[in-house]
């Protein structure tokens, strides 16, 4: 016994790299669950007064630093994918300075630290299945796509304003379309070229599939190209078109975990018109990515 205590004493004290931890089974993606630990940070619960991410490691977790004061709580998030379509979380909480003060106050129940670590993992979990009311996934499948000749803008944007950004660019490009009297050829579609994964910045051409004719006229902001036919994986996404990027990490998520060769660069295509109206969760995007 004394053995026993000893071993595990020496564990607790000096190998243990934090204080307090939690596990709990999500019913989420892992690639959806990295996405919202991203962006919990936007909506914090009261006692909280900031959250800064300081190491992401895609799809498998980050580390990021709590403030309440002058006090300061580190959370080392990691996820591990279960399934397809869900996944465990591990959240292990430290508190950086007098480390043997701080763990003998949780071992004799002195410390706030357990019941901060439970406030704040039931409140990432909780906004998540708040959110999740606005949206539906479907199941991660193949597909190709064929090829197409499209009109395009490219524009510069962020992953959280690029819903936006699309709505200030369709008058540029649907008024080319239809003062120039161009046959639509399919539906539009957004492609990412560039993705800057450190401050979420993003290129990408805002695509309107037509019918090729000679001659097309010229115009500042209006390009046009030939699109291959290429497989991809497709997760369809129901839901505002504003938060489709949440597929984006269900299927980077899903080829890491399968081993599956990809590029990095989701395309979106839109299959209804949100101008139309509607109940925005019926409204559907098929999210690719494209194999290599």
């Amino acid at each position: 016994m004394v053995v026993l205590l000893l071993g595990w004493g020496s564990w607790y004290f000096l190998i243990r790299d934090y204080q307090y931890s939690i596990q709990y089974k999500s019913r989420f993606p892992s690639g959806v669950y990295y996405d919202h630990l991203q962006q919990w940070t936007t909506v914090l619960p009261d006692n909280v007064d900031s959250v800064t991410t300081l190491i992401k490691v895609p799809y498998v977790g980050m580390l990021q630093k709590v403030q309440v004061g002058d006090q300061e709580t580190r959370i080392n998030w990691e996820i591990e994918s279960l399934t397809d379509s869900t996944c465990r979380i591990y959240a292990r909480f430290d508190r950086p300075g007098n480390d043997l003060s701080h763990r003998l106050s949780v071992l004799f129940g002195q410390s706030d630290l357990p019941d901060q670590g439970l406030a704040i993992t039931k409140h990432v979990g909780n906004t998540l299945v708040a959110k999740a009311k606005g949206f539906r996934l479907g199941a991660i499948g193949d597909t190709i796509i064929p090829k197409k000749f499209a009109a395009y803008i490219t524009v510069q944007s962020s992953v959280r304003t690029k819903a936006r950004d699309m709505i200030y660019s369709i008058g540029d490009i649907m008024g080319y379309i239809k003062e120039n009297d161009i046959q639509l050829d399919g539906d539009p579609f957004l492609q990412i070229t560039s993705w800057d994964r450190n401050t979420d910045r993003i290129t990408f051409d805002f695509n309107f599939p037509i019918v090729k004719r000679d001659n097309l006229p010229d115009n500042p902001l209006v390009r046009f190209k030939e699109i291959p036919e290429f497989e991809a994986l497709n997760a369809p996404f129901f839901g505002n078109y504003r938060i489709a990027d949440i597929s984006w990490y269900q299927l980077l998520a899903y080829a890491q975990l399968n081993n599956i060769s990809i590029q990095e660069l989701p395309i979106e295509i839109y299959r209804n018109d949100p101008h139309l109206g509607g109940d925005e969760r019926n409204w559907r995007a098929d999210v690719l990515i494209p194999r290599q």
